[in-house]
């Protein structure tokens, strides 16, 4: 969906283009102005509603919301996902969801959440499909965990060096378990 917004922003962007954007920090791409996000946004927050969570990551988030705290790092907007998880009737799984709104880079964000609940690096584990999010993660001091299942392949993500790569979110709390 996303990549379909993006073309009809940018006609004739071809799918590998759209997926380097995220090699890095989605905002450092100069393509991704403040305008841009704004149409980008428009458009999303009308289709992304409509995008059912499966019933597997629904049941991976509800055991892992035993057992922790769970909370978003994104560039997406918090606004636009509180709305989602409500019309999904999930409102409060994560707390918080730092999205573009807080700021636009990952990097600041896992220090305004390390400083909300007074958490140490070690505390957090970030849990991702792309790239960029890697690298950020790590410039944070921050554990990732990739999944390559979704926005980027395998052999991307492995440039970023993550923790470990899995294939699917069920496999998320057996890994876990390994984490001391």
């Amino acid at each position: 969906m996303s990549f379909l917004i993006q073309q009809s922003l940018f006609p004739g962007l071809i799918p590998e283009e759209f997926r380097s954007y995220f090699d890095g920090n989605l905002y450092d791409h100069p393509r991704i102005t403040k305008e841009v996000s704004r149409q980008f946004f428009d458009l999303y927050a009308k289709r992304l509603p409509d995008i059912p969570l499966s019933r597997t990551v629904r049941l991976v988030l509800g055991s892992l919301k035993d057992r922790y705290s769970l909370s978003i790092i994104t560039s997406n907007s918090e606004k636009i996902l509180r709305n989602y998880f409500i019309k999904q009737g999930i409102p409060q799984l994560f707390d918080p969801i730092l999205g573009l709104e807080s700021h636009a880079t990952k990097v600041e964000k896992f220090s305004l959440l390390m400083k909300r609940f007074h958490l140490s690096q070690s505390d957090c584990l970030f849990i991702t499909d792309t790239l960029g999010d890697i690298l950020e993660a790590h410039k944070a001091g921050i554990l990732a965990i990739a999944i390559d299942s979704g926005f980027h392949e395998r052999m991307r993500l492995e440039q970023g060096k993550p923790f470990i790569i899995i294939s699917s979110l069920d496999e998320l709390p057996k890994v876990l378990m390994t984490i001391p």
